[in-house]
């Protein structure tokens, strides 16, 4: 059984700590529960307030739960405004404003006390920062216009998961995305020898899954609450109906997926880790699904094209002057492959075929020359990773001659 605190120990925590929305969002709900009419109003000047301190999840969250109507358009509207792809982006970031303990006079009587409640809860003078601040760049919702901003916020879908429950499962294609509003999550894989891994942990904000958004792949990791925790679920069909209504949220989420999962790999890789992360490289890029079996790169074929592994394995092939076939070597995610022949001009010396499919972002040969002049650093690398392949694969043929061998002040969330 509940117990419903007093007003005067509400008001007293918020005095205590007027910038925190934790006794906020508790003093509010104590008002809405006493029936108080203006209580609802509450709601949407915390949603500002956390809004104005750069806490995008708790103003979004209180927007969505707390707030109808033209209130609750206004709300997105001034949120995407603010945080999405057309926010202010000129300036320093800034923490908020630190605020010590109020001093109040309780007043004997709950009338007297909801009065006081409900000023300070629409005050917040002194709390937020400036208007043109910079605030964090928030997943997913950064990129989104202004147009679609809303639409998307409205779909969101609204789920929680205890410590150990599968937000993701490894394996199923499955096309959902999660957004992480709250709680901390780990990503592990099982690999084919039945190990498992802990590849990287994630704390709000986050975006889970994203690759989902462009191409259907069976889930390369699982992702497991390590404790309480929250998320917003868009589902595919949700994402193309959206898409539909709004064209360019098509183009805008394509784009922050690439980026993203170029910036991954460049993190991962070896050749393309040092390089910087440019939009002319990332817009040259294309994602491409790799169905099982398919031969990415035949040997003896023109130069396709610079490759990157986003997803799965891809073997390497080659045939030797006996006939026989070879296999070089085994790509994973982030390796690079089809530099030789790109940088030689020379028909390909290996085949490259997925096994069992994947995902690999594709440079075209085209797009290569006209970027080489800004990226010299890049053509340089892809030189000596040349010659490094061009050793392992004069080895491995040679001895197949021979043998005749073939990744906040919102606890109030999950309250």
């Amino acid at each position: 059984m509940s117990t419903v605190r007093p007003l005067a120990s509400l008001l007293t925590d918020l005095a205590e700590q007027p910038a925190a929305l934790g006794p906020r969002v508790a003093l509010a709900q104590a008002l809405l529960d006493r029936g108080v009419p203006a209580a609802s109003g509450a709601f949407a000047s915390l949603a500002r307030l956390a809004s104005g301190r750069g806490q995008f999840v708790s103003a979004l969250a209180l927007t969505l739960r707390r707030t109808t109507g033209g209130t609750q358009d206004l709300l997105l509207r001034e949120l995407a405004e603010r945080y999405g792809a057309e926010r202010w982006s000129v300036g320093t970031r800034q923490p908020p404003p630190l605020v010590g303990p109020l001093r109040i006079e309780l007043p004997q009587s709950e009338d007297r006390q909801v009065d006081l409640a409900l000023r300070l809860l629409q005050d917040n003078a002194g709390l937020t920062l400036p208007a043109d601040a910079l605030v964090p760049e928030v997943p997913l919702f950064s990129a989104l216009p202004v147009s679609a901003f809303s639409a998307v916020a409205r779909a969101l879908v609204e789920r929680t998961f205890g410590p150990d429950e599968v937000i993701i499962a490894q394996g199923p294609s499955d096309r959902r995305v999660f957004f992480l509003a709250q709680g901390r999550v780990r990503v592990e894989a099982t690999r084919p020898d039945g190990t498992v891994s802990v590849i990287a942990t994630a704390t709000t904000p986050a975006l889970l899954g994203e690759m989902s958004l462009v191409t259907d792949v069976p889930r390369r990791a699982s992702v497991i609450a390590i404790e309480p925790t929250l998320v917003w679920q868009l589902d595919f069909d949700t994402v193309n109906r959206l898409c539909r209504a709004h064209p360019e949220l098509g183009e805008q989420l394509e784009r922050m997926v690439k980026r993203r999962l170029v910036a991954n790999v460049m993190r991962q890789s070896r050749l393309l880790g040092g390089l910087a992360l440019r939009e002319s490289f990332v817009r040259a890029f294309q994602i491409v699904p790799v169905n099982a079996g398919v031969e990415v790169i035949t040997q003896g074929a023109d130069a396709p094209g610079l490759f990157v592994v986003l997803h799965g394995e891809a073997h390497v092939w080659s045939r030797t002057q006996a006939g026989e076939l070879v296999r070089v070597s085994t790509l994973v995610e982030g390796d690079v492959f089809g530099e030789a022949s790109l940088l030689s001009g020379r028909p390909t010396n290996a085949s490259v075929r997925f096994a069992t499919g994947g995902i690999v972002l594709h440079l075209k040969a085209d797009d290569f020359q006209q970027l080489r002049g800004t990226a010299v650093a890049l053509e340089e690398e892809l030189s000596l990773l040349d010659d490094v392949r061009h050793g392992e694969l004069a080895e491995m043929v040679d001895a197949a001659d021979e043998n005749s061998s073939a990744e906040v002040d919102d606890g109030w969330l999950l309250a």
